[in-house]
């Protein structure tokens, strides 16, 4: 597959257009209701913070929230303390929250299109610069507002969601880059074994996926070398797989941490959890077309290929089996995280980010292979397929609204927040400040108030309540 200048150019520009437009919409999204207890913190994650690894929860027989996730509410307080402050020397303290809180989803948003088209391209075996037309293919499936929010969006509006789920996402993708290679049977940088033992340090302690991905990761991983032992009775294995098994032990240590969780106390038992799966699928699939058109284009790409007698690599075959069977094993494995009434079906776009992750490079895959392949093709064969790839991404790039707005109550009610001199100000009750509900009583105010404090938004001791009208 050639690609002219013109058509890398623009490539390029589509990618960097859409990461600028995303900026925007995530710079006019709203602050969600849990950020502000996390950055103040308030009593209720204090305890994550004095207590890293969690041993508290298991010395002191008690519960209290997030016990294994320290490192992403560390590095989401130290965020929202120190990037608005930067920000404050170009601009004022509300704008100043809002460009950080767009800079780090977008960052995500930005860090998961580019690992996605690495390994799309990287397992494709093209030229280094098709990473480019990996990244224009996967770029439109990202959703952030419209229609297919609530079935497609992988970086979340909320900064909190964005933190606990598409970060700690971003970096098992950077982890998992040496065993890419070493499936490839390329060589590794030496600046990635450190990387990938600072990382398996740090996973087991982020987001609450994690420790159930590697789970099934380390669990396809030791059937595949089961398997090749008794066809070869030889293992081979690279030379970073004791930082595996060390991440492997830190997940285990953190789903027995994750027992005195707090968060995660319910009365609706295991059995009746996953009964709410296939309607939990069905609503994903039925809502929107966004997902169930996917599924059906990639599942097409692959019958083409396989009717037109192209052969895909046995490594990449073996691979797409591989990402089946951990899809399969990672929606049985949900229900064990325990049921939130704010996810009521269990599976969600949130929680099946790592099926996502899959099925975003099974279609970037099959489209890169048929791409390569379309030199065989006739003409007009060439021209339809372009014609389908072209009116796909079309559909989900303009199905991806801007939403502009979706902030603008809430900025009102912070700009006269701090401009008000009074020591509780009054606010309409139109929007959220930094709670999930309205507040009717100031003292209710208290943790929100105090993180407008830090910002400088609020003044010392200052409260809000919000009235009708």
């Amino acid at each position: 597959m050639r690609m002219s200048r013109p058509v890398f150019i623009g490539l390029l520009l589509f990618v960097f257009f859409d990461l600028g437009f995303t900026f925007w919409q995530h710079y006019r999204a709203p602050l969600d209701g849990d950020l502000a207890g996390i950055v103040v913190p308030s009593d209720h994650y204090q305890t994550v913070l004095e207590h890293p690894l969690g041993w508290y929860a298991i010395a002191q027989d008690t519960s209290y929230a997030a016990p294994n996730r320290y490192v992403i509410h560390r590095t989401m307080t130290a965020w929202f303390r120190v990037v608005p402050r930067f920000f404050q020397n170009f601009t004022d303290p509300i704008q100043s929250v809002y460009l950080a809180s767009a800079f780090a989803k977008t960052l995500a948003h930005g860090a998961l299109i580019w690992l996605l088209a690495w390994f799309v391209s990287a397992l494709s075996q093209q030229k280094p610069r098709t990473i480019w037309l990996a990244a224009a293919v996967l770029t439109p499936l990202f959703q952030t507002n419209g229609a297919l929010k609530n079935t497609l969006s992988v970086v979340d509006l909320a900064p909190t969601y964005a933190f606990f789920y598409a970060w700690p996402v971003v970096l098992l993708l950077l982890y998992l880059r040496p065993w890419v290679r070493w499936w490839l049977g390329r060589n590794t940088p030496r600046r990635e074994y450190a990387l990938g033992w600072l990382l398996a340090v740090l996973l087991p302690f982020s987001g609450p996926l994690i420790p159930g991905i590697v789970g099934v990761l380390c669990l396809l991983l030791c059937v595949r070398g089961l398997w090749q032992w008794r066809q070869s009775n030889s293992l081979k294995l690279p030379a970073y797989t004791l930082s595996l098994a060390f991440l492997a032990l830190g997940c285990l240590y953190s789903l027995y941490v994750g027992r005195y969780n707090a968060e995660g106390a319910s009365s609706m038992g295991l059995w009746e959890r996953y009964q709410l799966i296939p309607q939990g699928f069905w609503q994903l699939l039925t809502n929107k077309l966004g997902l169930s058109l996917l599924i059906i284009a990639t599942f097409a790409q692959y019958i083409w290929i396989y009717w037109s007698g192209s052969s895909i690599p046995r490594t990449v075959r073996l691979l797409l089996r591989g990402m089946l069977w951990f899809s399969l094993l990672y929606v049985l494995l949900l229900p064990l995280g325990g049921y939130r009434d704010y996810r009521p079906l269990v599976v969600r776009r949130d929680t099946l980010l790592p099926v996502y992750v899959c099925l975003f490079w099974t279609w970037g895959y099959s489209t890169l292979f048929i791409l390569k392949a379309s030199g065989s093709f006739s003409a007009f064969r060439q021209k339809a397929y372009a014609a389908f790839v072209g009116l796909f991404c079309l559909y989900f790039t303009l199905a991806d609204e801007p939403g502009f707005r979706q902030n603008a109550r809430q900025r009102e009610a912070l700009y006269t927040i701090y401009r008000s001199e009074e020591e509780i100000v009054p606010v309409n009750d139109d929007c959220r400040v930094l709670h999930w509900d309205p507040i009717y009583d100031p003292q209710y105010s208290e943790i929100p108030a105090r993180a407008l404090e830090l910002w400088g938004i609020a003044k010392r001791g200052q409260r809000f309540v919000q009235k009708n009208g």
